[in-house]
């Protein structure tokens, strides 16, 4: 082409062909011609139909004989390349005329410029490579009864190209200048670049290649030292998406050992090293969460001990007693730390989801203060939460969970400073109106919507952010915070929507079920003593010392008789040989023997009337499923006090209270 226009000549165009191609074709690239068919005895074309560098053939496949038709014209043409173009869409005569020697086929009910010209440069291309491993198209196909000993030594020169041109894999060839020549239609699928946008460009400045000089002056220096560079190469698609090519480039050398040329073949890796990112980012977690978990379970069982001794020594001080502040000073203390515990279970996916009527009101002015922490001076929080707001039944730590991540995520999102919004109200869903609610059942809700005025995101980038895994931070991010999101808001019957514009911020909108019900007054203390006695025998299954001993105390002061275990086969045994009844199994989920579960089911067979009451830092598969407790477990979380731990020792129990 080198500059110069492509003469592009039409053969056996119907009036319609014409008009259409003669548009497509306007511009100083293009000398648009129009030729005839000859007919099948021989007769002389029309004048000029052949003096062009790409031939444009119309079949007509309504006629019986069109496919012998076409091979003629092919066969005294086969210096020029041929596009083929159909009036129907049907994948055998696509195939037929191929393999009678096209380089591409179109419909051209579908044809449009761009396509058009694509083509027509693609089809220059793969002749010119035909060429340069000797190869003409002829025609003729392997079955051709007529086919000459010439033609058959050609023919695997012909089956080269085709599987070159089906091969998922990427090829580009070059001069020795690294300029390239060819380029396969698998290029043109992986990357959306045209095989016209490949040609006459170096392999590293191709469209998408990233600007790696030291990476592509390492391949440049390989094959010119008549080696074979192997690597992967970091590219991008023409929608923008990122793409990772494990490519091979080699020499091509002629019958004298020249170097001629260069071929480059690659693959598209990327979902093989993303699942694998995905694996090892999953292991990472999934290591990171055990060890923080285990963390976690140790560091509750310190503070059910802090907090037990602690809220013991409040019952029994004056309220004037000059180290009365002092105590509540260790018991506020404890009750953050025990806070922080929680959040550090939500991360390793240990948490126990504990579901009640909450106002979202009152969890958003909770954790205000924390969130202004997390987004920084340069974010200004607004916080606007409505009057009259409807309860809903929902995990308050859950709940500060999603706005954390939402805040953070916010706060990434205005580097340079900007606002969040988060604000509380009623709604209602209506069936027939459910407005941008779309999918979600009618009734009422309870609306949380998180809004910042950041970068924003495409609609790609909108579409996939709930995915696991998926990051708009590089390697800083975990992907994992979203779907969390996802995750919990769905857990709790409710719904999520993200609306963005690229420069116009991120608004998460949530509903979450409304209910009537009234929030549970907040647990008033307990002291001991204060109360009737207890009457019951508890066996208590703890391997922590110190965790047995405040948990003794605490029943044994309330009246109830103790027993202690420090494993599963000691509280096993120990029920065996008992004569008298035990009211209630309050064991640790973790013993260093037996799970707690196997423990009860054990006992329960040897006394049946047993009741059981669970105790632990997180989350057990058997008791707990995705985060929420199993229907008919009772369970108590540690770190527990005195007022928790009576008051679900009780309620099992069945206890009057009142």
């Amino acid at each position: 082409m080198n500059g110069s226009p492509v003469t592009v000549s039409l053969v056996g165009g119907s009036p319609k062909a014409v008009r259409l191609l003669q548009g497509m074709l306007v511009g100083p690239e293009f000398v648009f011609r129009v030729g005839e068919f000859t007919d099948s005895h021989g007769t002389e074309p029309a004048r000029g139909r052949t003096h062009g560098e790409v031939i444009l053939a119309e079949l007509r496949t309504h006629e019986a004989n069109w496919l012998e038709t076409y091979r003629e014209l092919t066969e005294r043409i086969s210096d020029l390349p041929v596009v083929a173009l159909v009036n129907d869409d049907d994948q055998e005569i696509a195939l037929a005329a191929l393999r009678a020697g096209a380089q591409d086929c179109l419909d051209i009910e579908a044809l449009d410029s761009g396509l058009l010209r694509s083509s027509i440069r693609c089809a220059i291309a793969r002749h010119e490579a035909a060429d340069r491993v000797g190869k003409k198209r002829t025609g003729t196909t392997a079955g051709d009864e007529d086919t000459t000993s010439h033609e058959q030594a050609e023919d695997p020169h012909r089956h080269l190209i085709e599987a070159i041109e089906q091969t998922s894999d990427i090829v580009l060839m070059t001069d020795t200048d690294g300029t390239i020549s060819y380029a396969n239609p698998a290029f043109a699928r992986v990357t959306g670049f045209s095989c016209d946008e490949a040609i006459r460009r170096r392999l590293s400045a191709l469209p998408g290649r990233a600007a790696d000089n030291e990476l592509y002056g390492q391949m440049w220096q390989t094959v010119t030292s008549g080696q074979t560079w192997r690597g992967r190469l970091t590219n991008e698609k023409k929608d923008g998406s990122r793409f990772f090519e494990e490519a091979t480039v080699s020499p091509v050398r002629d019958a004298l050992g020249n170097t001629v040329g260069y071929v480059e073949v690659g693959r598209d890796v990327t979902e093989q090293i993303v699942l694998q990112e995905q694996l090892r980012q999953s292991q990472r977690m999934e290591a990171i969460g055990r060890f923080s978990g285990g963390i976690a379970h140790d560091f509750s069982n310190l503070l059910t001990v802090i907090i037990g001794y602690a809220e013991l020594l409040k019952f029994y001080m004056k309220h004037d007693d000059p180290l009365m502040r002092s105590v509540e000073e260790i018991l506020k203390a404890g009750r953050r730390a025990s806070d922080l515990t929680s959040r550090v279970l939500a991360f390793s996916r240990k948490a126990i989801f504990e579901r009640r009527v909450v106002s979202l009101n009152a969890v958003l002015s909770d954790l205000e203060r924390m969130l202004r922490r997390i987004i920084g001076e340069d974010v200004s929080l607004e916080v606007s939460l409505a009057a009259n707001l409807l309860n809903v039944s929902a995990d308050p730590t859950q709940i500060g969970q999603i706005l954390l991540n939402l805040a953070a995520n916010a706060r990434d999102a205005m580097p340079d400073g900007g606002n969040l919004l988060v604000e509380t109200r009623n709604t209602v869903i209506d069936q027939e109106h459910p407005g941008r609610y779309a999918g979600a059942k009618p009734g009422e809700y309870v609306l949380l919507s998180v809004s910042d005025t950041g970068t924003g995101m495409d609609e790609k980038t909108r579409a996939m952010i709930f995915e696991p895994f998926f990051s708009t931070k590089g390697e800083k991010g975990t992907g994992l915070g979203l779907s969390t999101v996802y995750g919990i808001v769905g857990q709790h019957d409710g719904y999520i929507w993200c609306e963005t514009e690229p420069s116009k911020g991120t608004a998460f909108r949530m509903l979450f079920p409304a209910t009537h019900e009234k929030m549970q007054k907040e647990e008033e203390e307990s002291h001991p003593g204060q109360d009737r006695k207890g009457t019951a025998t508890i066996l208590v299954v703890e391997d922590e010392p110190s965790v047995m001993a405040i948990a003794a105390t605490i029943l044994d002061r309330e009246g109830y008789e103790v027993l202690q275990a420090a494993t599963g086969k000691d509280a096993i045994d120990l029920v065996e040989r008992r004569t008298t009844p035990i009211d209630l199994l309050l064991s640790d989920i973790v013993l260093p023997d037996i799970r707690g579960s196997k423990v009860a089911d054990r006992i329960i067979e040897l006394m049946p009337e047993v009741r059981v009451l669970f105790a632990s830092g997180y989350a057990d598969d058997v008791i707990v499923n995705d985060g929420v407790l199993s229907p008919g477990i009772a369970f108590i979380r540690k770190p527990y006090g005195v007022t928790s731990l009576l008051k679900a020792v009780r309620e099992v129990l069945g206890e009057d209270r009142g």
